[in-house]
């Protein structure tokens, strides 16, 4: 029968390989340390920022116009803002993001690689309160709070940038419109005025009537592509305006990324010292059967 086996005896056993189990134990709570520090646990950062329109802009008279440039979603404008290969590029530049996520540049597609992580990092939630957060993560407490703000400044800076390009187009568009509308404004101004020689010495008959009549609503079409004339000119010189004076929507910081006060240390430590108490548990474990089987195999041999 089996002798059973002592806590002395487990424990001089363990003392026999404890150079190695302590440091593997130590080696597995520095590698835990390490993974929960920097990959699973990461600190998080919040830049919340809202919507300004201009103020230089007759609401009605874009309307008229048919086509506000200034008039989109907020959430889905800085969505696509945030999210652009412009405001990677721009991050990854400045903040030295390749070194930061140590990515090798010397394999191919390695851009590619980091801004998928960035991308990851990033994420927008809208609130109730017309107000939209920018959320970012890292493992740096200080430089999450940094890659917040700077999102949120060079989202506006982008804005400004697609804004003054789609003003311009819009212009040049406008320009054309209001060539056709002062040509189409002089051929009505034209035809009025051969509708009026035409009438002059012309008997009182039917026929002057339905001249009459043609001339009525040459001077309603000449009427209504005034007003057209004048409202074209009238957006167009809104646009100008708001060209010259930079008075543009704009993406306003309502408050700033500020760093985490709490350390994710404590939690990563916690971990590795959990991980530190199950190597030495399992090490005396194995022992314990190592043991065992020893004190069966002699058991075995004597019977």
């Amino acid at each position: 029968m089996a002798t059973e086996i002592t806590t002395q005896e487990i424990l001089q056993e363990a003392g026999k390989t404890k150079f190695r189990t302590i440091l593997l134990t130590v080696l597995l709570s520095f590698a835990t340390f390490y993974f929960c520090r920097f990959h699973l646990f990461l600190y998080q950062s919040e830049a919340k920022v809202t919507w300004v329109d201009p103020t230089v802009v007759d609401a009605r008279i874009i309307e008229d116009q048919g086509a506000n440039p200034f008039k989109s979603d907020f959430y889905n404008r800085l969505f696509a803002t945030v999210h652009s290969n412009d405001m990677y590029r721009h991050l990854i530049r400045k903040f030295g993001l390749l070194q930061h996520y140590g990515i090798d540049t010397t394999k191919e597609f390695y851009e590619e690689r980091a801004i998928r992580i960035l991308k990851s990092r990033i994420k927008l939630v809208k609130t109730p309160f017309n107000l939209i957060i920018i959320s970012v993560e890292d493992a740096y407490r200080y430089r999450c709070a940094e890659i917040a703000n700077e999102a949120a400044a060079y989202a506006d800076e982008l804005n400004r940038k697609n804004t003054v390009t789609a003003l311009r187009k819009r212009l040049r568009i406008n320009e054309e419109m209001i060539g056709k509308l002062r040509a189409e404004h002089d051929a009505q101004a034209q035809r009025l005025q051969k509708s009026l020689d035409e009438l002059e010495g012309l008997p009182h008959s039917a026929t002057m009537d339905r001249s009459q009549e043609a001339l009525a609503q040459t001077i309603y079409a000449l009427h209504s592509s005034t007003d057209q004339l004048i409202n074209a000119g009238k957006y167009y010189r809104l646009l100008e305006a708001s060209l010259l004076d930079r008075n543009l929507p704009s993406i306003v910081t309502v408050e700033s990324a500020r760093a985490s006060a709490s350390s994710l240390n404590g939690k990563a430590g916690l971990i590795a010292g959990l991980v530190a108490i199950g190597c030495f548990l399992f090490a005396l474990l194995t022992t314990y059967f190592r043991l065992r089987y020893q004190h069966l195999a002699k058991a075995y041999l004597r019977g």
